[in-house]
């Protein structure tokens, strides 16, 4: 049975909506907004990272006050929704160069989300991420530089 006009515009604005949820969060979260960026999670929201996980809003906001990044530069790319009426979930990844005690990282990390839409606003019900690398700039991804097959150095 073929979906209505109507459902398939529904579907379609949900997508960017969530969408939208993610660049908000990395931009809020590059800006030190921790207010903001704790707002686009539900009540009870979840977000565990690679040392400590947050849940609701107070966490939240302790957590994005204190981050101990200097600067962080969120930059996502492929992104994977897959909407259930008022659920999702999906996945995304994101390039981060950041600051860390004076010193520029390079790093890349998958974001696993599960969103909830409440009162009508899709928000993050449980974020996890995870990271590929995380390194000092000046050692990169492995410590050498890389080397592609046929290529000269």
């Amino acid at each position: 049975m073929a979906e209505t006009l109507e459902a398939r515009i529904a579907h379609i604005e949900d997508r960017i909506a969530i969408s939208e949820l993610r660049a908000r969060y990395s931009f809020l979260v590059d800006q030190s907004m921790a207010e903001e960026a704790a707002d686009l999670f539900t009540g009870d929201g979840e977000f565990h990272g690679p040392v400590k996980s947050y849940v609701g809003r107070a966490e939240h906001v302790e957590h994005y006050s204190r981050q101990a990044l200097s600067g962080m530069w969120h930059f996502g790319a492929n992104e994977i929704i897959e909407i259930d009426g008022d659920r999702a979930t999906g996945q995304a990844y994101c390039h981060m160069p950041c600051v860390f005690e004076g010193e520029s990282y390079v790093c890349a990390c998958r974001y696993d989300d599960v969103f909830a839409r409440e009162q009508g606003v899709w928000k993050f019900a449980k974020r996890t991420v995870s990271f590929f690398y995380f390194v000092p700039l000046k050692d990169g991804w492995g410590g050498e530089r890389m080397r592609f097959p046929g290529v000269a150095a």
